[in-house]
């Protein structure tokens, strides 16, 4: 799903994100959105997606002077299966960013990662 302009996050300074997701043969050869916003020029102002390389990341653009800058928590979960389903949470709570990767089935934590925006482009996200 990618939102332009005003999306469904934009404006909180905390929020959650949470996708179902299964990854197709070719998941780690290029950027896989699951959710995107726009921040209406130079790409996504936040995203949950399977990176190229087979990473889970969670991202928020800033504003850094003149030009956006990533502040991304990445997973390197190894290969994933692509027979089955997994469940990515995207957790926002100014200025802490974190992601977590579980086994659907399961419900087991395979992996979380933390990262830190304090200047996001549109301030309140």
């Amino acid at each position: 799903m990618f939102l332009s302009s005003y999306g469904l996050v934009h404006g909180l300074s905390n929020f959650t994100v949470t996708a179902f997701f299964r990854p197709d043969s070719d998941y780690a050869s290029a950027d896989r959105f699951i959710y995107a916003e726009s921040a209406g020029t130079g790409g996504p102002a936040m995203f949950l997606r399977l990176g190229g390389g087979g990473t889970v990341e969670f991202g928020i653009n800033s504003l850094d002077g003149s030009s956006y800058t990533g502040h991304i928590a990445a997973i390197s979960p190894g290969a994933l299966d692509t027979t089955k389903w997994y469940l990515a949470a995207a957790v926002y709570s100014n200025p802490t960013i974190r992601v977590y990767l579980f086994d659907a089935a399961t419900r087991a934590l395979i992996g979380t990662s933390t990262a830190s925006n304090t200047n996001p482009a549109n301030r309140t996200y």
